[in-house]
């Protein structure tokens, strides 16, 4: 099993290999530089050969993974105040005090 991450942040994905029971990690950014980043990162950290990086948009690159995928983790966009009050209600559930 793979546990697909999609973050700008490369150490979120390094990081997954060390606390999963089955230690590969595939991390999607909709940004090329910041997948770049990530790749040198995951290189920097001696990871690569558990963790790959891929460059699209969120479950585009990773559907041949469907029924594989041991979990998810994302890093989804931050929500602007003023958007607070135009969310469905599960998205504002998790910004209580502020919907």
């Amino acid at each position: 099993m793979q546990s697909a991450t999609e973050t700008p942040k490369a150490e979120r994905a390094v990081t997954r290999p060390c606390v999963a029971h089955d230690p590969q990690v595939t991390a999607v950014d909709a940004s090329e530089d910041a997948a770049a980043w990530a790749m040198y990162n995951v290189a920097r950290t001696g990871m690569s050969s558990r963790v790959r990086v891929l460059v699209g948009s969120w479950y585009d690159p990773v559907s041949e993974m469907a029924g594989s995928v041991a979990g998810i983790v994302s890093n989804p966009p931050y929500i602007r105040r003023s958007e607070l009050g135009s969310l469905q209600p599960e998205v504002c559930l998790s910004h209580v005090d502020r919907c």
